[in-house]
């Protein structure tokens, strides 16, 4: 994925090489400079159900314009075009992930970047569907700190820059994914529920190990998991670099 926030300084006009992963910055007006009026009435709207789903299949100026009770041509007068507004929404987004103090152990830290980062996506999956897709990226300062600040963490845990870069990458998975699962709206409708179908189906002689622990699958969701899984994704590392 050309996606800066998960994957690194890869640009989506130049898929080929990493380029010496140089940051690279588009010939329009950057992402930091977009004019805030239109990425805070953005955010608003893409919250509401209209806008969540026409990101996924293809955003228009009109359709936003007409969320945000404007006309579009009024859109340009704040963004270049829909690419910069996007790219402006996910910047105003990511900034809005509160860094802990650089003073605390880097396992607090890195804790508090990830929970930190869910809660703010979280609020906006629309974003990360975008993230995902490549449909936006976030190319702002703020978003620069959000990257420096986990790989301090990552580093001063002891791991190595291929190692903490692997880890970077690993921890921005796994909270885009807590927040697309928790997100929903993509399952298509059944005659018969999946999980009736999983208890119809799974067996104790056939599936000894699915079957014992099948209740609590159903009984836990993924965006319950999220701290669990941060805990053992940061005591991972600890064993790692001890």
């Amino acid at each position: 994925m050309a996606v800066l926030a998960l994957c690194g300084f890869t640009d989506r006009a130049d898929r080929s090489g990493d380029a010496g992963l140089q940051l690279r910055v588009p010939d329009h007006e950057p992402a930091d400079r977009v004019q805030p009026v239109a990425c805070e009435g953005a955010c608003i709207a893409m919250r509401r159900h209209s806008v969540i789903t026409s990101c996924s299949t293809g955003l228009s100026m009109r359709k936003l314009a007409a969320e945000l009770g404007v006309e579009a041509m009024s859109l340009y007068n704040h963004v270049a075009n829909k690419q910069d507004l996007l790219d402006g929404i996910a910047a105003r987004v990511f900034e809005q992930v509160e860094l802990p103090d650089p003073g605390l152990p880097w396992d607090e830290r890195l804790r508090a970047l990830g929970l930190n980062a869910f809660e703010t996506l979280n609020r906006h999956p629309a974003v990360v569907r975008a993230l995902t897709a490549e449909q936006a990226n976030p190319l702002s300062e703020g978003a620069v700190r959000l990257m420096d600040a986990i790989l301090g963490a990552l580093l001063d845990a002891g791991l190595d820059d291929h190692h903490a870069a692997r880890g970077y990458r690993s921890l921005i998975g796994m909270v885009f994914g807590a927040v697309l699962v928790g997100a929903g709206g993509l399952a298509a409708e059944r005659e018969e529920p999946a999980v009736e179908w999983f208890r119809r189906t799974v067996t104790p002689q056939r599936h000894p190990n699915l079957h014992r622990v099948m209740p609590a699958l159903a009984g836990t969701d993924c965006v319950q998991d999220f701290r669990y899984q941060l805990d053992l994704f940061v005591r991972g590392l600890g064993q790692s670099g001890s």
